[in-house]
């Protein structure tokens, strides 16, 4: 299964997290991921909500979720914002 490192921003926090993902999930189901792992991380301090959505760093532009991170172009180093 091929992976993915990618850069996690994460404003609520103030904090980055580097990140392991497959590049086969959905940009929806690596929200999700990321949203109960942050929020374990952080000792509940980041909320799991239904509206977290991941943008693009560099552009600011929201991914759209039914996408595969391979879809959406993820690579090594990739920076994205989860809010």
């Amino acid at each position: 299964m091929n992976k993915v490192l990618i850069e996690v921003f994460v404003p609520l926090l103030e904090k980055e997290y580097d990140v392991l993902i497959p590049v086969s999930k959905t940009i929806a189901d690596t929200t999700l991921l990321l949203s109960e792992t942050i929020n374990d991380l952080s000792e509940g301090c980041f909320p799991i909500k239904d509206s977290t959505l991941l943008y693009s760093k560099e552009t600011g532009i929201v991914y759209d979720g039914k996408i595969t991170l391979k879809e959406a172009g993820f690579m090594n180093g990739t920076q994205v914002i989860l809010n």
